[in-house]
């Protein structure tokens, strides 16, 4: 039998960077498709928690931004699989990084954790008050807001430019909402 040489530390984590990075790259992609075949699905939630596996391998660490990313993703992907309990739990994981704040975690970031908890919440079938991250999506560049747009299962009118016709749009939304056509 040989000995096997342990693998060098600092190429593992670069190759864990590396597959996190394609791996969370293909959870969003399918995230962000309206449609998905079963096989899809399971994908998606595969690739996201990969994702998650190997960026903690890359850090050494789950106390860093991609960490709250990573959970991000599978929040969001547990979301379209209908996975009530896999989404909260993410959820869950991204609400207790408080720590990340500072330079590191941007209003985007913690945007996408109030929209991770609002995901989960709804599958769990209670009611959830949308405006607090309403507000929060508004407050956001043009390019960002498109990325709620793609995530969140909103009419598009949420994501127009902030606080232009607010009201008149709120209230379209609302009107459409309660006739039942989209």
């Amino acid at each position: 039998m040989q000995d096997r040489t342990p693998p060098d530390r600092n190429a593992m984590q670069e190759w864990a960077r590396r597959l996190a990075t394609e791996f969370g790259s293909r959870a969003w992609d399918l995230i962000e498709q309206r449609q998905r075949t079963p096989a899809q699905t399971a994908e998606m939630v595969d690739a996201a928690r990969a994702a998650r596996a190997l960026w903690r391998l890359a850090t050494g660490s789950s106390a860093n931004i991609e960490a709250l990313r990573a959970h991000h993703a599978v929040a969001c992907a547990c979301y379209r699989a209908e996975d009530a309990r896999g989404a909260l739990a993410a959820a869950n994981l991204a609400s207790t990084c408080g720590w990340i704040d500072g330079e590191d975690a941007t209003p985007f970031d913690h945007t996408m954790t109030m929209a991770c908890n609002y995901l989960a919440r709804t599958l769990q079938g209670g009611y959830t008050d949308p405006e607090p991250l309403a507000r929060a999506i508004e407050a956001l560049p043009a390019e960002e807001r498109a990325t709620f747009s793609r995530i969140l299962p909103w009419r598009r009118e949420r994501f127009l430019s902030p606080r232009a016709g607010r009201g008149a749009t709120h209230q379209r939304a609302h009107a459409v909402a309660a006739s039942g056509a989209d």
